[in-house]
């Protein structure tokens, strides 16, 4: 569904160039342009249609309510000098990669033609920032100057409309692949990233009073640009599960089992080697609504610690490796006993993967030594916390035994366990594209004597020839991190 918007209209006539009116030539081409995508099976919405006049706060108003997936703004120019003004400009709302390839495709349209100039595709505006419209409007859009509009109206139509088709042609390459796709803020010389390495690994001393870790809502601040998720700020009562999947698929079926039950979803964290030995239940994961992020191709605990080409390989190999096998785009990373380091974020932030850590997780992840069932469900639910991400082990007995219960009296008392939301993502259809803005913007403390919100989040496997080093921070309590392999 497309958005067409005839700059100005009514009492607002825009440039004026010898009694030719700017809101006549915008409103011409609007409507040619509609008509053009209507021909093509193209739903379309008008910001106007007539000699009106929408505010710029009611243009944007008109697209959003509407759904629609693309909006354009169509302008004219009209000043002293006619070498700057001839020719074709378009701005692209800022940071949206989106945009920019939809601006680039009109261009290349427009000037095959035939256009006096080509002044650039970009973002912005002339100034700083966007235009309103454009940056009121929450999809994609670009705004036009057309010069030569008289002698190519129906074909400047007839180009910009296929602009749009060859946007959804170039989605449908890719909407075979199932899960989500991120359009991250390139963050331009990581090298001058701070690569000091850090441990997370927090307690359950600072917390407020809706037992919230500040040190996490802290983190979430801190690194917000390179996408990073501690846990959800958010004062509700939501719960989101995260599992990570070791070396051992012995209770993944049965957590999968208890999940389908309730309608839960989660986030499986899994590496190429799990993916390889385990294709039916990764395909379950996929086909039941979940989640499915990513360790890296060798769930490697010293990633933060690896070149750039390493750490990029070990992302890309396995991405592609889930593309070509199941036909699934990750987006999610987590970090093996959470060792990590803003330069690392930031490598993870520009292979468009958002990392995600935890707000609560125990001693669950040594399969030798699992904690007792009943004081791990009254552990589980002690540190219960709004925006909580907890991070279990689809490794562990324990957990396993206590999903069901914990998730039942959880509910009970008033929390919803809901799919992992991201701040802000494209999912791809067949049909159309559609960018869902998230709500929550966005997925402890020291560890007291009976365990807490604390935990490394690594893998131990008592067979396993590859194991994941614990941190030993919390201690050797039954449900802190013991450091044993």
């Amino acid at each position: 569904k497309i958005c067409i918007d005839p700059g100005h209209g009514a009492q607002d006539p825009g440039a004026n160039r010898d009694d030719r009116l700017e809101k006549d030539d915008t409103l011409a081409l609007g409507l040619a342009l509609r008509d053009q995508l209507k021909a093509m099976g193209v739903e379309v919405v008008m910001t106007r249609d007539s000699d009106v006049y929408p505010t710029l706060g009611e243009r944007a108003y008109i697209a959003n309510q509407s759904g629609c997936d693309y909006f354009i703004s169509i302008h004219r120019n009209a000043l002293d000098n006619d070498v700057v003004t001839k020719g074709v400009q378009i701005y692209c709302k800022n940071d949206s990669k989106e945009a920019l390839r939809l601006g680039n495709l009109v261009m290349d349209h427009l000037e095959s033609v035939g256009i006096s100039a080509n002044r650039g595709v970009g973002y912005g505006s002339n100034d700083s920032g966007d235009f309103q419209v454009n940056r009121d409007a929450e999809m994609p859009w670009a705004n036009e100057d057309n010069d030569l509009l008289d002698v190519h109206m129906e074909e400047y139509a007839k180009g910009i409309a296929q602009s749009f088709l060859d946007m959804l042609s170039d989605e449908t390459e890719v909407t075979t692949y199932r899960g989500l796709k991120l359009s991250n803020d390139y963050i331009a010389d990581i090298t001058q990233v701070d690569d000091t390495q850090m441990v997370w690994a927090p307690g359950a001393s600072d917390v407020d009073d809706q037992m919230r870790s500040q040190k996490a809502l802290e983190y979430n601040n801190t690194y917000a640009s390179y996408r990073a998720d501690f846990i959800k700020d958010t004062t509700e009562k939501i719960m989101y599960l995260t599992f990570d999947c070791g070396y051992s698929a012995a209770y993944t079926g049965q957590i999968l089992d208890i999940l389908k039950n309730r309608e839960v979803s989660a986030v499986f964290f899994i590496n190429e080697s799990f993916a390889m030995e385990n294709p039916q239940l990764v395909e379950r994961m996929i086909e039941e609504g979940h989640i499915i992020g990513s360790r890296g191709k060798s769930a490697r605990e010293d990633f933060s610690r690896l070149s750039d080409e390493e750490a990029q390989e070990e992302i890309s190999s396995f991405h592609q490796f889930m593309l070509d096998t199941f036909q699934y785009r990750m987006c999610l990373f987590r970090y093996v006993n959470g060792n990590f380091s803003p330069h690392s974020l930031a490598l993870i932030n520009n292979c468009d993967y958002s990392s995600v850590f935890w707000s609560f997780s125990y001693g669950d992840d040594d399969t030798r030594h699992q904690p007792d069932i009943s004081e791990s469900l009254s552990v589980l639910k002690r540190y219960a916390h709004p925006g909580a991400i907890y991070l279990l082990s689809a490794s562990s007995a324990t957990d396993a035994a206590v999903l069901d219960s914990f998730i039942a009296q959880m509910q009970e008392a008033g929390y919803t366990f809901s799919e992992y939301s991201i701040r802000t993502y494209t999912k791809r259809t067949t049909t159309n594209i559609k960018t869902n803005a998230i709500t929550d913007d966005t997925a402890v403390t020291e560890t007291p004597d009976e365990g807490s919100q604390n935990g490394s989040g690594g893998d131990s496997e008592a067979e396993s020839t590859e194991k994941d080093t614990e941190d030993d921070s919390s201690g050797e309590d039954d449900y802190g991190d013991s450091g044993e392999e």
